[in-house]
């Protein structure tokens, strides 16, 4: 796929497709592991707080959430693990 100015764009469904789309999101996005660990964190982060990607992957998020936040996280999980056909998104303010 190809825009007006020249630029190659990743085909429409693709896996490169979705990462174009979450690495240039102004919004940050994370995927956590069941552990509550980060395992990626989109470019965004810095724009929004500062942080570089790759000074969070490996880390807990109880690092990164408030105390109270923390538990919301943990709910959102375990519903979603208990319900993965119908997720829903959890935000969370950080520190």
């Amino acid at each position: 796929m190809r825009i007006d100015d020249g630029i190659e764009l990743p085909a429409p469904g693709s896996d490169a497709f979705y990462r174009a789309i979450v690495e240039t999101a102004a919004s940050p996005y994370a995927v956590i592991d069941e552990s509550l660990v980060l395992r990626y964190v989109s470019p965004s982060i810095t724009n929004l707080l500062g942080w570089l990607p790759a000074e969070w992957i490996g880390r807990s998020i109880a690092e990164l959430l408030a105390p109270e936040s923390l538990e919301v996280a943990s709910v959102g999980l375990r519903d979603l693990r208990s319900a993965p056909e119908d997720p829903e998104w959890v935000g969370a303010p950080v520190r």
